[in-house]
């Protein structure tokens, strides 16, 4: 019964305060993403959370600034008025207008209109807003993803190294998204299929009797795979094959690259069986697959071993050939030089 599933599930009438349904759910119904998390923490945390106070101040900053600017563009001002009545209130918005009393105690010397206040420069509240857009962007890993270096022009050795770099650095971002995020998000989405029955049904299953019912066929799971299903064991591997999964697997390339440099580098009279130890025909699929390269450049076993076998063939036949013609030109000079004795009267 769902009531029996670890997780519950109430639809509440929340006029009437009754509880209209009552079920369950085998696992927690909502993908969880965290981005990271401290030890032993459950709730999640993520770049948002931590820029959350400079996003606050960059909004208020934002708006006094563009207050600022409009003030001093069109400041507020005072208008001399000759009753002693005025306005009662200072208005310090853009374009107030402000009626003064000067009941003749102040003389003549006043302007008609002259402004209320004096807006001072905005330039540090901009400076500001640009510290924390820089904090902001450090937050969400901007800074990682720009030139290390663009004073200057770089040799193509000094970019791909300057790019290794990055990818090194992003590396830890990359592992907390597929972790954190991808997979949870993903293992959920498989469970939702497969308790739809999208993936297939069990043998003798509910699923199963209610689509035989209604005259389907059903798709059903390979006996293997349900048995680890009901034993609770895994049933599948996630693999991430885009260019950020790649980056992961950077130290792998290039550990492929620095041993295959290593051992083509040894001289052959001094190591002449170092070659021997690799396997060509992995480094090679495996260097293929790290790089992204699609799979059908890669030709199948079948296929290689025939262009193998073919290749021997022909290089016996060529071996062969030259045999024969060795034989047949010993064969030519002997039958010469034999001539040559006798008409020497030898």
């Amino acid at each position: 019964m769902a009531k029996d599933f670890p997780f519950a599930a109430y639809h509440v009438d929340m006029t009437n305060c009754k509880v209209i349904k009552e079920s369950g759910y085998k696992e927690f119904p909502a993908a969880i993403a965290r981005f990271w998390h401290t030890l032993n923490e459950k709730q999640g945390r993520c770049p948002g959370t931590d820029s959350l106070p400079s996003i606050r101040d960059i909004n208020s900053y934002r708006r006094t600034a563009g207050f600022m600017v409009e003030q001093k563009a069109v400041p507020p001002v005072n208008v001399i008025e000759g009753s002693i009545v005025g306005n009662d209130e200072i208005n310090l918005s853009p374009y107030a207008v402000n009626i003064v009393s000067v009941s003749g105690k102040l003389g003549n010397s006043l302007p008609p209109i002259s402004p209320s206040i004096t807006v001072g420069d905005p330039q540090g509240l901009w400076v500001r807003i640009n510290e924390l857009e820089a904090k902001i962007k450090n937050h969400f890993f901007i800074d990682r993803l720009m030139d290390l270096n663009n004073t200057q022009q770089m040799t193509l050795g000094e970019a791909n190294i300057r790019d290794q770099m990055r990818k090194q650095v992003l590396n830890p971002v990359h592992t907390r998204s597929h972790n954190e995020v991808l997979v949870p998000i993903l293992r959920r989405v498989f469970n939702i299929c497969l308790e739809m029955g999208l993936l297939g049904v069990l043998k003798g299953s509910e699923q199963d009797v209610a689509l035989q019912q209604q005259g389907i066929m059903p798709l059903y799971i390979p006996d293997r795979i349900a048995q680890r299903i009901m034993q609770g064991q895994d049933v599948y591997k996630i693999k991430f094959i885009s260019p950020a999964a790649r980056m992961l697997e950077l130290d792998e390339k290039q550990g492929i690259m620095d041993a295959l440099t290593f051992v083509a580098n040894l001289p052959p009279d001094k190591f002449p069986e170092a070659a021997d130890i690799i396997d060509s025909d992995y480094a090679v699929m495996r260097f293929s697959k790290l790089s992204g390269a699609p799979p059908m450049m890669i030709r199948t076993k079948d296929i290689v071993k025939g262009i193998r076998e073919s290749r021997q063939e022909a290089q016996q036949q060529a071996q062969q050939m030259q045999m024969q013609m060795a034989q047949m030109q010993m064969a030519k000079d002997g039958a010469k030089a034999a001539k040559d004795a006798s008409g020497a009267g030898l």
